[in-house]
C-alpha cells in the first residue's frame, strides 16, 4: 500500500471511529505506521486519522505531535464519552461562553463536564487513584468538591479520618520567605472583586521577621467605607483588638465590654475607649453564701494576698484596696510608696462589721451594743453599758486643757484636786450627796459642809464671795472669835460650823503681832 491509501470504515456508529484509530496503532504493521489514512465513508472526507511513526491524529491533516492529538473546529468538537441516558464525559475545547456550564468562558481550553445536556447535569466526576482507601478528588453534581470525601458537604470539604492522630489539611503556602511574605484567605459577601484585601474579610498570615521567621496572623474586615486590621495575633502569643502591636496576653484599644444578656452603657455611648463594663442589665450578681454558680460579678483570685491600684500618667501609684488573706483583712488607701491616701471620702452610710456605721446625713459615728470607741494604741476609748452613763475605757483619765461643764451637777467618789492658781466659778458641787463646796469668782474657793458633817475646815487667809445675792447673813462665834489660842490648852477650839442650812460666805483670820495677844478667826455665815 502507498503512503496515501485510502481505506473504507464501514458503516456504522461514529462512536467507533476513536476505537479504530486506537486500534490503528496495534494492528497496523510497523512498516506501514508511517502512512497517512483517510476514511470516506461514516466520516466527513475533511475528518482524518493520522498514523505516523506510532502518533495518532485526529482532525487534521498534519501529524501529530504526540501519541494521541485530536483536533476540534467547532465549539462542540472533542472527545465524548456517553453512558446511559445519554450522560457522559465531554473534553473539548473552544467553548463558547456558557455553552456547556454557567462558569464556562469564551476561549477556555479544557472543559471537563458531565450530564446528556446543560440542566440535567447527571452524576459527579471523580478523579481518583486505584485504592482500597477513600482517597481522591470528586466534584458532585451541586458543584461541591469534596478531597477525601464522597460525599462533599460544602463547596470544598477536605477529609481524612484518623483517630487520635491528625486529619484533614488545607496548606497555602508562600516559599518565597523574608519580612512581609503573606498567604491569606479572602472572603467576600457580594459582588464586588474579592481578591488581596478587595473583599468583605481576611484572614491573613504574616512573616514579622525574615531572619526567624516569626509570624503573626491578621484579621481583617470591611466595615462599610474601609477595610483594615482588626484583630491580630502576635508569634509571641498576644492578642490585640484594634491595636496591631499587643503588649499583654490581651491588649484593647477602645471600649470593653464582658456581657451576658442585655446591656445599657455601652450601646448608649456612655463608655469612653479604655473603658471597661462587666455584667448584664437583666441579671445579679454574687450575694450568695459560699461558693456557688453566681458567686460574684468580679472575681479577683490570688494565693493568700491581692490588690486593685491607680496611678496617675506615673506620678504615683495609689493603692485601692489590699487584700491579706491569712488575716482576713482589706486596707483601704495603703501607703505604697508615695503615701498613704489622703482622705476617703464616703457620702452614704459606713458599716463596719454590722455593730458600727457612719450616718449618710447626720453623721453620726454609731456603735452598738457595749462597744464604743477605742484606741489601739495607748488602750483607752468610750463606751457605754447602760442608758445613763459615759464610760472611759480601761478605767483611762480624762483630761482637757478647755472647760468642763455640768449644768445639773458634778458627783464624785473620790476627791476634786484644783491646782494652784486656778479659777473656779458656778454654783456648787455635792461631794458624795451630802457635802458642799461652793465654786467662788477669782478670789478663792469656800469650803463647807453640812451640820454634822465630819473633816475639818481650815483657811490660811481671807476669802471672799462676789457676785452672789446672799439671803440674810451674820458673823458667827461672837465677837468674831470662833477660834483662839491664848496658850492654854483650855481656849483651844479645833473647829468652826455654820448652823444647818447656813453656808460658810466668808472667812476672816487674824495673826496677832504681839506674843500676848491672841490668834483668831471668824465666820460670816449665810442662808441661800
Amino acid at each position: 500500500m502507498t503512503a496515501h491509501d485510502r481505506y473504507n470504515v464501514p458503516n456504522g456508529p461514529k462512536r467507533l471511529a476513536l476505537l479504530v484509530a486506537l486500534l490503528a496503532v496495534l494492528l497496523v504493521p510497523a512498516a506501514l505506521r508511517a502512512s497517512t489514512y483517510y476514511t470516506d465513508r461514516g466520516i466527513t472526507s475533511t475528518d482524518q486519522i493520522i498514523i505516523n511513526t506510532g502518533n495518532i491524529e485526529i482532525g487534521s491533516a498534519a501529524s501529530a505531535g504526540s501519541k494521541l492529538q485530536i483536533d476540534t473546529a467547532a465549539s462542540y468538537d472533542g472527545i465524548v464519552i456517553n453512558g446511559t441516558s445519554s450522560t457522559g464525559l465531554r473534553l473539548g475545547v473552544n467553548s463558547g461562553a456558557s455553552s456547556w456550564n454557567p462558569m464556562t468562558q469564551s476561549g477556555d481550553r479544557i472543559l471537563i463536564y458531565s450530564g446528556a445536556s446543560a440542566g440535567s447535569p447527571g452524576g459527579g466526576l471523580t478523579l481518583a487513584p486505584w485504592s482500597g482507601s477513600v482517597s481522591g478528588l470528586r466534584l458532585d453534581a451541586g458543584g461541591n468538591v469534596g478531597i477525601g470525601t464522597g460525599s462533599p458537604e460544602s463547596g470544598l470539604h477536605v477529609e481524612k479520618n484518623a483517630a487520635g492522630a491528625f486529619g484533614g489539611d488545607i496548606v497555602l503556602s508562600n516559599k518565597g520567605g523574608g519580612t512581609n511574605a503573606a498567604v491569606a484567605i479572602d472572603f467576600g459577601v457580594d459582588n464586588s472583586t474579592v481578591a488581596n484585601g478587595a473583599g468583605n474579610a481576611q484572614i491573613k498570615v504574616v512573616n514579622v521577621n525574615g531572619t526567624n521567621n516569626a509570624s503573626d496572623m491578621v484579621f481583617s474586615t470591611w466595615n462599610g467605607s474601609s477595610f483594615g486590621e482588626r484583630m491580630r495575633i502576635t508569634s509571641g502569643g498576644n492578642v490585640g483588638i484594634n491595636n496591631a502591636s499587643p503588649l499583654a496576653r490581651l491588649d484593647v484599644n477602645g471600649t470593653a465590654n464582658v456581657w451576658s444578656g442585655a446591656r445599657y452603657a455601652i450601646p448608649n455611648g456612655y463608655m469612653a475607649p479604655g473603658s471597661l463594663t462587666i455584667g448584664n442589665i437583666n441579671g445579679n450578681f454574687g450575694g450568695g453564701w459560699n461558693w456557688n454558680a453566681n458567686t460574684a460579678g468580679l472575681m479577683l483570685e490570688a494565693a493568700d494576698n491581692t490588690e486593685i491600684a491607680v496611678h496617675d500618667s506615673g506620678t504615683r501609684v495609689a493603692s485601692l484596696m489590699y487584700y491579706e488573706g491569712a488575716n482576713n483583712r482589706i486596707h483601704l488607701g495603703r501607703n505604697m510608696g508615695w503615701g498613704g491616701t489622703s482622705t476617703v471620702n464616703v457620702n452614704g452610710a459606713l458599716l463596719v462589721g454590722g455593730n458600727t456605721a457612719i450616718d449618710a446625713g447626720a453623721g453620726w459615728m454609731r456603735s452598738y451594743g457595749d462597744s464604743g470607741w477605742y484606741s489601739q494604741t495607748y488602750g483607752g476609748g468610750w463606751y457605754m453599758t447602760d442608758t445613763t452613763w459615759v464610760r472611759a475605757y480601761n478605767s483611762k483619765s480624762v483630761y482637757t486643757p478647755g472647760t468642763m461643764q455640768a449644768d445639773a451637777g458634778f458627783n464624785t467618789s473620790g476627791g476634786i484636786n484644783i491646782g494652784s492658781g486656778q479659777t473656779i466659778t458656778g454654783s456648787y458641787l455635792a461631794l458624795n450627796g451630802t457635802e458642799l463646796l461652793y465654786l467662788l469668782n477669782a478670789s478663792g474657793v469656800i469650803v463647807s459642809k453640812a451640820w454634822g458633817g465630819t473633816g475639818n475646815l481650815q483657811a490660811m487667809e481671807n476669802f471672799h464671795v462676789n457676785n452672789h445675792t446672799w439671803g440674810s447673813c451674820q458673823w458667827m462665834c461672837g465677837n468674831n472669835d470662833c477660834f483662839y489660842d491664848s496658850g492654854a490648852a483650855s481656849d483651844y477650839t479645833p473647829e468652826g460650823y455654820c448652823p444647818d442650812g447656813w453656808y460658810v460666805a466668808g472667812m476672816q483670820f487674824r495673826n496677832a503681832d504681839e506674843s500676848d495677844e491672841l490668834d483668831m478667826f471668824g465666820l460670816y455665815c449665810c442662808s441661800l
